[in-house]
């Protein structure tokens, strides 16, 4: 009964393993999603930011196509896309370690797995083996074959 109770054991502990590990994996899968929508909003941001930079400098009578306007416009746009990607690496690292975390909770699974197999053969052999020690001291050494 012991080494099926192991059995079971390490049965139960490799479905929690692949249980967390998938939900360790939708968790990243959420992370990199939210970094994507992170970076629409920052982009959506540095969009209106040129438009409010263009309306200003159309105000002051300043050219927007040419000069300072279109430098102003430039850097805007690409510190807008720094910050995005930044959120977008952000995300995918997230993703990244959370895969890991999820190959480990299943490594871990298996092993559990493993380790109560073996409880359980270790727990058949040996009571094999009870019964050939008794068997061959008690009925066999009495001269019964």
């Amino acid at each position: 009964a012991s080494g099926y109770s192991q059995y079971r054991q390490g049965k139960s502990q490799q479905r929690w393993g692949e249980y967390q590990a998938n939900q360790a994996q939708a968790d990243a899968n959420a992370e990199r999603s939210l970094a994507e929508v992170e970076a629409g909003r920052i982009r959506d941001a540095a969009r209106k930011q040129r438009g409010e930079a263009k309306a200003s400098l159309a105000a002051s009578g300043i050219d927007v196509n040419e000069g300072i306007s279109s430098k102003i416009d430039k850097e805007i746009v690409a510190g807008g896309e720094h910050d995005a990607m930044l959120a977008i690496f952000g995300g995918v690292d997230a993703q990244k370690r959370g895969y890991a975390q999820a190959s480990a909770l299943r490594s871990q699974g298996r092993q559990a797995a493993t380790a109560g197999s073996i409880g359980l053969g270790t727990s058949l052999l040996g009571a094999a083996s009870s019964g050939y020690s008794s068997y061959k001291s008690g009925w066999f050494a009495n001269g019964k074959n």
